[in-house]
């Protein structure tokens, strides 16, 4: 639907001419727009004026037709209504995007004849016109000059100015309309649909009556679906649609009601057929499944012997993996004493390993224990030595003090001049010896230090040595840590595959993998000979199973030639009991007589079918006649009734028609007056009163047919015109011409007639069809089975020894095949095991030959860590070297460092003897020495200083020297007593004395010589402790070494130590731990599954005891079949089994014979039910219980051929009843498929009532239809055809009769078909509430709440509805997309508050609706929801009260604008 860009209205005068339109126009741009106005001031004149563009001479109130505007003389003259449509862009073509549609209309003349004069209404004659347009012109709405100053254009000046426009202006598309539908049709093309506007028109009645409007009408979800949606919309848009043809289905249905009752009476014929084959089957089933127990019961029995067959195979199988497992648990015992024997030996060698280390460390502590004494006594001697020195240095001081003090008690007594010259004497004898002494000691310093530093120099080359050999010995540290990881991955990833191959550590590897090549070879041998003898076996399966395809092959062929021959024989059996039916039928013998009699009979039925088909039309004709009003039979009947009288009477007669044309017109005018029905009478000349006596006549031929005869007396005098005198009638009909009922009575005796002959046809037809197919079928018999019975039964014997042959043949080869399968089977687990042990050996193979790889790489790794060790300890033992060197060097430059100071002392002490004693009397006399004496020196000191002393102390002090001297030879000895008791020679320190060599040692050095020899005291103590415990320990190891030796010898025989192959023992022992645990776990498992398969072999044994006393009882033979099952079944589950099945196949068969009995029985009774006694005699004669399976298999055949020969019967009937299916079929399909177009097109609605509201989107409308199942809709409305063809077949009167069937086939009575309960629809509508949370559905019928609230939600679902319409309607994809327009008349009565237009907008906004509402005083906060705004008023113009514009707002912007400003009065007015 387009929507409205302007209107207007012209010439419009109302309320008995007070009120006008002048010529007013408002524009609402395609907006939603609100018109204010207030009541009586034209609100709904003008709406009703606007309708008219839409349904022209539409009322909004009955009260107020559109001719009331022009019943005064001061109506109006010719008013116009017009509106400016915007299209929708599908629907513009050619740039015509405006479409103008007008009314005009004026106050009709009674004899008016011109053009445009209407039959719609008697009170105006009125046109529509559509002009296009593509732009604003002089034409369009507004510029159609409808009006110039006070004149207006006439009703017949603005069809001829349209015309005339047609033709001059070429940009404008015109078209005028006379007639209501042709232009209802015409704007529906542009989206203009009059079931939309129909809607509106109702809600617009009376102010706010869009609540009034659907709560009167369709007040329940059930009339809103039927009478709304499906009645005024559904089905109005697929008219639409279809170009405004909806086909009569009610027609169609009264056209085909006889064939659906024929067929429904036909289809009750075929019930017993159906009955009897039902009956026969459901027994055929008990016979079926008594073979089928049966069956069972052989397929039980073979069942036993091949459970027995396996078991004997299981109980074989299960002893040899008794004997097996009992072998493998030996054998792992066997490896696990030899393993725990292994490890009690390694566990042994490790003590001996660990003796072995003790002893060493025994001798090291012994050598270490020396070293300490030496180290101690060595330093004892140091710290004798240094007090020696120190004691030796004192008593030298001290001799030489006691020489002095003697010289000087002896120069006492010499006289003092004496003793100085003396003094300078020796001061000069002591200068050049001390002068020789300094040159000696500053020669031997030089030497000293030159040897110093020759020594410093080697030891710090010896230094460097050492530090170069700790680089060396770092890095070959890193390789050895290196190696030693590396051996430590090497016997990680060696234990793991040791763990794999389940060995310790491997003495002789490489023969190990010899070991296992040879066992991998052997395995190979035995797979390579298990495969050939699995594929021996293969080939020998295969040459059985080609044996037996062509056994089966030729088996299958002969089968199908006995197949073909025993369907020959049933065919036959069947044909001749057909035939001898038949000729139990026809009453003769023999397939020639057979023949003669139906084609005799056939030719009958042809006869009789020509002559009722000759009553069957002239039946047609005479109730055609009838449904004229015309009882009179046509010339061709009164012929005969003519030709009748005069053969068989010999009474002179003609025709009245004859008789009429003979006649003069006067005349022929005068009698028919009299005598209406003369043209189809016979008039008798004579004879007349013989046959009014003569009542055989009036019946013999024409009892059906009403004939006048007319004495000849009465057309030409006019007298004994009394039906009783002059006149009779064929049949005793005179009522027919003067009776109206008794006419209705004769057409509904007609069509019973005619409808008999139609049967009687049919009827004759379907035994003519009978006939043929009963000579079809025994010509038939009589050339395809007669003939060739004799030969067909010798084949059938020959075929029969061939069978048998193929049969005993093909079971040979059954038990060959199987004999080969269990080879085959045997083969394969053999072949499955030898791959199990070549992948076995293979593995250990590929591990042993990875262990010989790694053992390489460790030997490797071990002879690099070796070598590295060994080029470590050679270099340690250069180190030891270099350090020795060093540390002799550093002794020997200790002792040079002592020489040294030695020397430097004894120079400072000549030079301090110079200074101190001899310089003073010096008198530079220097005696020459030739060579350093220090006892000279010695000597002349203490005789100097003797003479010193002298020279210097007094008489008193010799005394004290005296003293002194004693003092000092005491001490003297004393330090000499104490050098001795150290064991220290005078003999070695006066050597060292003499080589300058001594030197005094302070207290600190002594003190730490002290410490160092404690030190090395404490540590020589703890170190003999260390040996003694070690010792000990060695001797206790020792014992139970040799204890552990002797208690392995006692338990595995010999000792004999473990090659470990430079394994490590922790490895060792873990390893074999885990050896230990898994052999010891599956030693236990074997002992465990040895124990298990003895249970299993005595279960075993107990369950074939059960099974063969099943097999006795059973009656089972043991060589039913060598077959047997897989090994691995639940053989107590299968007893089990096999028992509860035998104690059921028991019960069956008892069950099921008595079943058989009841069912005989109840098939008796049904088919004497279905009209079957001879076929019910049959079975109560011949069906005896079978006790075998190809008894009962016998039986079945029997029974499903007598089910054939029913069915053919029944399909002989059914095929003359095809056409008929179809028919009602296509019929019922064409009903479904309407169904499913309304069902599609009420789906829709809820998918287009979307909205989005508070940023949330809402379906504002659910529907809710409970439909049955689709498979049942067929069914269903089958059934509903047939039960309207049925009610409407009641109906006397035709019309009345297709009345009834239209009201019963109408779209929405045909809906609820397909619908469980037209009640149960829910129809639900959003109701919006002021807060957003309590918005809810509620039913249709409960959607009420305040009177706004309600108005809201119907305005809501009118909008909902008429996009519906669009939609429906539209060809476009997108509904929402189209236009559409809504007139509401004041509909904010109660409805006032926003929260419940703001859903309204949103759906009018959401759907492209553009909402038109007139309204009076409106609130600011709903007229700011419309986007255009008019204030109407009127003011006073003459005596008339002219509706204007009073105000106006948009808020549209101005380039959205497509044509200039409107002008509009903004005036004070007095408002009416």
């Amino acid at each position: 639907m387009p929507h409205i860009n302007r209107i207007r209205v012209n010439n419009v005068k109302y309320n008995f001419g007070t009120q006008f339109y002048d010529d007013f126009s408002m524009r609402f741009d395609g907006k939603n727009a609100l018109y204010d106005l207030a009541n009586g001031g034209g609100k709904s004149v003008l709406m009703l004026l606007l309708f008219q563009n839409l349904i022209p001479n539409c009322t909004l109130d009955e009260k107020q037709p559109v001719e009331k505007l022009f019943r005064t003389g001061d109506g109006s003259t010719s008013i116009h209504s017009l509106v400016e449509w915007k299209l929708d862009a599908p629907d513009i073509e050619d740039g015509y995007k405006y479409m103008l549609t007008g009314f005009c209309a004026r106050k009709a003349k009674e004899d008016d004849s011109k053009e445009g004069s209407r039959g719609t209404s008697a009170a105006i004659d009125y046109f529509n016109y559509v002009i296009f347009y593509r732009g604003y012109n002089d034409n369009d709405i507004i510029n159609l000059p409808l009006s110039s100053g006070n004149e207006h254009m006439t009703y017949t000046g603005l069809r001829s100015y349209l015309k005339e426009l047609a033709h001059s202006d070429y940009q404008l598309k015109i078209s005028i309309f006379d007639r209501k539908g042709e232009y209802q049709r015409f704007i529906s093309r542009y989206g203009l649909y009059e079931s939309q506007w129909e809607i509106i028109r109702g809600i617009n009645k009376t102010e706010g009556h869009v609540r009034t409007y659907f709560e009167s009408n369709y007040r329940t979800t059930r009339r809103v679906i039927e009478d709304l949606l499906i009645e005024e919309v559904i089905q109005k848009a697929f008219i639409h649609k279809a170009g405004g043809d909806d086909s009569d289905m009610a027609e169609t249905l009264l056209g085909i009601k006889d064939k659906l009752l024929e067929l429904s009476k036909k289809k009750e014929t075929l019930g017993d057929y159906d009955g009897q084959i039902e009956a026969l089957r459901t027994f055929g089933g008990r016979i079926e499944s008594l073979g089928a127990l049966y069956d069972e019961e052989d397929t039980y029995k073979k069942e036993l012997v091949k459970v027995l067959n396996t078991m004997q195979l299981a109980i074989h199988s299960k002893q040899n993996a008794f004997d097996l497992s009992k072998k493998e648990g030996e054998l792992l015992n066997k490896r696990l004493l030899e393993t725990q024997r292994r490890l009690d030996t390694a566990k042994v060698q490790k003590n001996r390993a660990l003796l072995k280390t003790m002893e060493n460390d025994g001798a090291e502590d012994d050598a270490n224990i020396k070293r300490l004494e030496t180290a101690y006594s060595a330093k004892l001697y140091e710290l004798s030595k240094a007090q020696s020195i120190n004691d030796y240095i004192d008593y030298k001081e001290n001799e030489k003090e006691i020489l002095i003090i003697k010289e000087a008690l002896e120069g006492s007594t010499k006289n003092y001049s004496h003793v100085t010259e003396e003094m300078r004497q020796l001061a000069g004898e002591a200068k050049g010896l001390i002068q020789a002494g300094q040159q000696l000691f500053s020669k031997k310093l030089s030497g000293l230090e030159a040897e110093f530093s020759e020594k410093k120099k080697k030891a710090d080359e010896a230094a460097r040595a050492v530090h170069e050999i700790d680089r060396q010995t770092a890095v070959l540290d890193f390789d050895i840590d290196g190696a030693a990881r590396k051996k430590k991955a090497l016997q990680k990833s060696l234990a793991d595959l040791r763990g794999e191959l389940q060995v310790l550590l491997a003495e002789g590897t490489d023969e190990e993998l010899k070991g296992y090549e040879a066992a991998s070879s052997a395995a190979h041998k035995k797979l390579e000979a298990a495969e050939a003898s699995e594929n021996e076996a293969k080939k020998k399966l295969e040459a059985y199973k080609k044996s037996l395809s062509e056994t089966e092959a030729d088996e299958k062929i002969a089968g199908a030639k006995k197949l073909q021959l025993e369907e020959f024989f049933r065919c036959y059996e069947s044909q001749k009991k057909d035939a001898e039916r038949l000729s139990a039928v026809y009453g003769v013998s023999g397939s020639e007589n057979l023949k003669t009699a139906i084609t005799e009979r056939y030719k009958k039925a042809a006869e009789d079918i020509y002559v009722h088909s000759k009553r069957q039309a002239s039946f047609a004709a005479y109730a055609a006649q009838l449904n004229e009003n015309n009882p009179s039979v046509t010339a061709k009947e009164v012929m005969e009734v003519i030709d009748d009288l005069r053969r068989t009477y010999h009474v002179q007669c003609i025709s009245g028609g004859d008789y009429l044309k003979n006649a003069e017109i006067s005349e022929r005018a005068q009698v028919l007056c009299r005598l209406p029905f003369l043209p189809y009478a016979v008039i008798v000349k004579d004879g007349f009163g013989s046959l009014l006596k003569n009542s055989d006549f009036l019946q013999k031929y024409f009892a059906d047919f009403t004939v006048p005869i007319v004495n000849m007396q009465v057309v030409k005098d006019g007298e004994g015109a009394a039906f009783d005198d002059g006149i009779l009638f064929t049949g005793d009909k005179l009522s027919l011409y003067t009776d109206e009922a008794a006419l209705l009575k004769e057409k509904q005796r007609i069509e019973d007639m005619l409808a008999q002959e139609k049967k009687t046809v049919e009827r004759l037809l379907d035994q003519q069809e009978t006939y043929m197919a009963d000579l079809e079928q025994i010509h038939y018999f009589a050339c395809y089975f007669e003939k060739d019975y004799l030969r067909q039964l010798s084949d059938l014997d020959a075929i029969d020894r061939q069978i048998a042959e193929n049969r005993k043949k093909i079971s040979g080869l059954y038990e060959d095949i199987e004999n080969e399968k269990r080879q085959i089977q045997a083969a394969g687990a053999a072949t499955a095991a030898m791959r199990g042990e070549v992948k076995k050996a293979e593995h250990q193979c590929a591990v042993s030959r990875q262990m010989v790889g790694l053992r390489t790489e460790f030997e490797d790794v071990l002879r690099r860590q070796a070598e590295s060790e060994k080029r470590r300890s050679a270099l340690l033992d250069k180190r030891c070297s270099y350090e020795a060197d060093g540390e002799r060097l550093r002794d020997e430059m200790d002792d040079l460092k002592a020489h040294m100071k030695g020397i430097k002392n004894e120079l400072a002490v000549l030079q301090n003897m110079w200074d101190a004693d001899f310089l003073a009397y010096d008198d530079g006399r220097a005696a020459a020495a030739a060579d350093f004496d220090r006892a000279r020196l010695e000597a002349v000191h203490v005789r100097f200083m003797g003479l010193k002393q002298t020279c210097e102390a007094g008489s008193g002090e010799l005394t004290d020297k005296r003293r002194l001297l004693e003092n000092c030879e005491r001490t003297s000895q004393r330090l000499k007593a104490a050098i001795e008791a150290r064991n220290i020679s005078f003999d070695e320190l006066e050597a060292l004395e003499e080589a300058c060599a001594l030197s005094r040692a302070d207290m600190s050095a002594l003190e730490n010589l002290k410490a160092e020899a404690g030190r090395l005291s404490d540590e020589m103590k703890l170190a003999r402790a260390i040996a003694t415990d070690r010792l000990a320990n060695r001797h206790k190891l020792t014992g139970r070494v040799e204890n552990a030796i002797q208690v392995i010898e006692e338990r595995y025989g010999v000792y004999k130590e473990v090659d470990l192959n430079g394994g490590d023992y922790e490895i060792f022992f873990e390893e074999a731990g885990r050896l230990l645990e898994e052999l010891k776990k599956k030693a236990a498992a074997a002992e465990k599954e040895k124990e298990t398969f003895m249970v299993q072999l005595r279960n075993l044994d107990d369950m074939k005891k059960e099974v063969e006393r099943l097999a006795r009882m059973a009656g089972a033979d043991m060589s039913l079949t060598g077959e047997s099952y897989m090994p691995d079944m639940n053989f107590r589950k299968k007893t089990e089994q096999l028992r509860l099945k035998y104690e059921q196949l028991r019960k069956t068969e008892d069950f099921k014979k008595a079943e058989f009995e009841k069912g005989r029985d109840k098939l008796i009774e049904s088919l004497t039910q279905y009209h079957a006694a001879e076929l019910a005699f049959e079975v109560r004669s011949h069906i005896k219980l079978p006790s075998v399976y190809s008894e009962a298999g016998q039986m079945q055949t029997h029974i499903e051929e007598t089910i054939r020969i029913i069915m053919l019967e029944k399909d002989r009937i059914l095929t003359g009843l095809e056409s008929m299916v179809k028919i009602k079929e296509n019929f019922v399909r064409q009903c479904i498929q309407r169904c499913m177009d309304i069902k599609t097109a009420l789906e829709r609605l809820p998918k287009m009532s979307k909205i989005t509201l508070d940023k949330e989107q809402i379906q504002m409308i659910r529907l809710q239809i409970p439909y049955v199942k689709e498979e049942y809709y067929a069914q269903r409305m089958s059934d509903y055809v047939d039960s309207v063809a049925k009610a409407a077949d009641s109906y006397k009167d035709g019309q009345e009769r297709l009345k009834y069937i239209r009201t019963k086939l109408s779209w929405k009575q045909l809906f609820s078909v397909i619908v469980s309960d037209m009640n149960s629809i829910r129809l639900s509508l959003y109701k919006r509430e002021r807060i957003r949370e309590q918005s809810r559905f509620l039913r249709y019928e409960e959607a009420v709440g305040s009177t706004g609230q309600s108005q809201g939600i119907y305005i809501q679902f009118l909008i909902a509805v008429i996009n519906y319409i669009s939609a429906l309607n539209s060809k476009a994809a997108d509904a929402a997309a189209l236009k559409k327009v809504i007139f509401i008349d004041n509909p904010f009565g109660a409805a006032k508050d926003i929260y419940i237009w703001e859903p309204i907008f949103a759906l009018l906004r959401e759907n492209n609706v553009q909402l038109i509402v007139p309204a009076r005083g409106a609130t600011p906060a709903i007229t700011g929801k419309f986007d255009v705004n008019y204030i109407l008023g009127q003011k006073l113009v003459g005596n008339r009260q002219q509706t204007v514009v009073v105000d106006y707002y948009s808020n549209i912007a101005a380039e959205n604008v497509e044509y200039r400003r409107i002008e509009f009065e903004q005036e004070v007015f007095d408002f009416v």
